[in-house]
């Protein structure tokens, strides 16, 4: 199990690569995508659901490539655990969850 790091600056980007039989997908620009963290007993933060906007740098929903972002100010209720993202995608009704778990550590989020 990889740990990878996701902080840039007071913001959390997780980038994830979403794939249906191990190939990516086209995600139209209608449609609504959701994210939330899960600790790793696989029960939702409180900070509850977060939009993931298409115009955030680096996505790429043309091959289902999503940013999740948290910001600091949208931070005070994560506590400093260790988590994985679940998605959902409204249009073809799926969730995926990132298979690789990450640390939130004092000093990453305000």
């Amino acid at each position: 199990m990889s740990v990878e790091k996701y902080f840039t600056g007071d913001r959390i980007v997780i980038p994830f690569q979403l794939r249906i039989d191990q190939l990516p997908f086209a995600i139209t620009t209608a449609t609504t995508v959701e994210g939330i963290l899960l600790n790793c007993n696989g029960k939702q933060t409180t900070d509850g659901k977060k939009t993931i906007q298409e115009s955030e740098p680096g996505s790429d929903w043309a091959n289902s490539l999503v940013m999740f972002v948290i910001t600091a100010a949208d931070s005070v209720d994560i506590a400093i655990d260790r988590y994985q993202l679940m998605v959902r995608v409204d249009e073809i009704s799926r969730t995926f969850i990132k298979a690789d778990p990450f640390d939130i550590v004092a000093g990453q989020v305000e």
